[in-house]
C-alpha cells in the first residue's frame, strides 16, 4: 500500500494501477477474493484510462482466475 500511496502522490497512474494489482494479489493468496476483486477491478479502470492494454490484460486474467477458482 506504500507503494501505491508514493505512485499517488507522484500521480503516477501507471505505477498506482501497478500497485492495486499486487495488493488485490495479496488478497488472493491470504483468500480475501472479494477484496482482491475490488483492487483488480480499481486497477483496470486506470489502465482503462490510460490506454494501457497490456494492463487491461493482466487485471482481467486475475479477475478471470478468480471466477473459475469459484465454480
Amino acid at each position: 500500500q506504500r507503494a501505491y500511496q508514493i505512485d499517488e502522490q507522484l500521480k503516477n497512474a501507471l505505477g498506482m494501477a501497478k500497485a492495486l494489482g499486487n495488493i488485490g494479489s495479496i488478497h488472493r493468496d491470504m483468500g480475501e477474493t472479494e477484496k482482491a476483486l475490488e483492487y483488480y477491478q480499481q486497477a483496470y479502470n486506470i489502465d482503462k484510462k490510460l490506454g494501457n492494454q497490456m494492463g487491461m490484460a493482466i487485471a482481467m486474467d486475475k479477475i478471470g482466475i478468480i471466477y473459475r477458482k469459484r465454480k
